[in-house]
């Protein structure tokens, strides 16, 4: 379990929000099920690390770039669900 994982779960027990980890399974899968308002909400958690290798010496990108790409990443984790 990685620590945003261990986060995520420690915000969802101090607020009371019902939660089930998904889980594994042969193909990619979100990694919890909540439950808010009587709806089930998948959640798929990713954990960004440091940009190694990158300096502004190297290169510039664009601002937001580097979540967008995970958040595409991630998207074929939820369509399972």
């Amino acid at each position: 379990m990685t620590k945003s994982e261990k986060l995520f779960e420690q915000f969802l027990s101090a607020n009371g929000i019902p939660f089930r980890r998904v889980s594994t399974a042969a193909t990619r899968t979100p990694d919890y099920e909540i439950e808010i308002g009587g709806r089930c909400v998948v959640i798929e958690i990713k954990e960004l690390t440091s940009d190694r290798g990158f300096s502004e010496e190297t290169g510039s990108r664009t601002m937001g770039q580097r979540v967008r790409k995970w958040i595409d990443k991630a998207r074929e984790q939820l369509q399972p669900a």
